[in-house]
């Protein structure tokens, strides 16, 4: 005899009942990533990057880093910003249902290293994206550079 159940609604205490996993039948995280990087100098308000690889965005806009996770039981994740935990903030918001970072209208000061750290019983894998900021200034350079074929070696600031 098999019972089978649709839309059963399931409680917090019950859910992490439910997510207890022996030992020997967990799976160890892994990030789903394709470890691309992404430029993004259009009108896009918010960029959507998943993490791996690196991201570059004009300032002011809105980046939305995602940390799609798999493994058994299922993963937590948490976000590190150049190897400390990440300080939420009105401009640093982690979505607790996807753990999803956000970062709200980019400056220099966000420009660094986020990590992603999926953990489990299994263990923990990490997956990391660079992002950089390109000012009003800059972009005018890069585009110049763009249609004059020269390329500059020199990063400059506002």
């Amino acid at each position: 005899m098999w019972l089978s159940f649709r839309n059963l609604a399931v409680s917090d205490s019950a859910r992490s009942l439910l997510d207890r996993v022996a030992p020997e039948k967990a799976t160890r995280p892994r990030i789903i990533t394709n470890r691309e990087d992404q430029e993004s100098l259009g009108d896009q308000r918010t960029v959507q990057h998943t993490v791996g690889g690196n991201v570059t965005i004009l300032e002011g806009r809105n980046l939305l880093l995602r940390c799609p996770v798999e493994g058994v039981p299922a993963p937590s994740t948490r976000w590190l910003f150049d190897g400390f935990p990440v300080q939420l903030s009105d401009t640093l918001q982690v979505d607790d249902d996807t753990g999803d970072l956000t970062i709200i209208e980019m400056t220099e000061d966000d420009v660094g290293e986020y990590s992603c750290v999926a953990t489990n019983i299994a263990g923990e894998t990490v997956e990391t994206s660079y992002t950089t900021v390109i000012g009003e200034f800059n972009m005018i350079q890069v585009f110049f550079n763009h249609f004059t074929g020269t390329l500059s070696t020199k990063a400059s600031m506002r």
